[in-house]
């Protein structure tokens, strides 16, 4: 499977390796309430047609990886700001930083007023 990396747009071939099974039962009723437990065994109602070539499509369109990588691609630095104004920094972002500050200070032994 060949699929456009999510970073360069280049080609990236992925391998593909998955098993797929599904049950069925004849007489299954399903439940009807707003709120239902899901069993952890997909038990599905038997319909009259079994559509082998939707149960592979949607087998394939799970097992695709969902933001294939090329080999070494990697995000680059973008920074947009104003001429003469400084760009934000990820540690400025971080919402805790000025607490890590304070709490240093208050693990600092008071020093005489001056």
């Amino acid at each position: 499977m060949v699929q456009p990396c999510a970073v360069t747009l280049a080609p990236v071939r992925s391998k593909l390796k998955d098993s797929t099974e599904r049950r069925y039962m004849y007489e299954f009723v399903e439940p009807e309430a707003d709120e239902l437990e899901i069993p952890s065994d997909d038990i599905e109602a038997l319909p009259e047609v079994i559509d082998v070539a939707a149960i592979a499509i949607e087998a394939l369109a799970l097992a695709l990886p969902l933001y294939p990588r090329a080999r070494g691609a990697e995000f680059g630095e973008v920074v947009f700001a104003a001429p003469g104004v400084e760009p934000l920094k990820s540690e400025d972002l971080r919402p805790f930083a000025g607490l890590a500050g304070l709490v240093d200070q208050l693990k600092k032994p008071d020093e005489p007023a001056s």
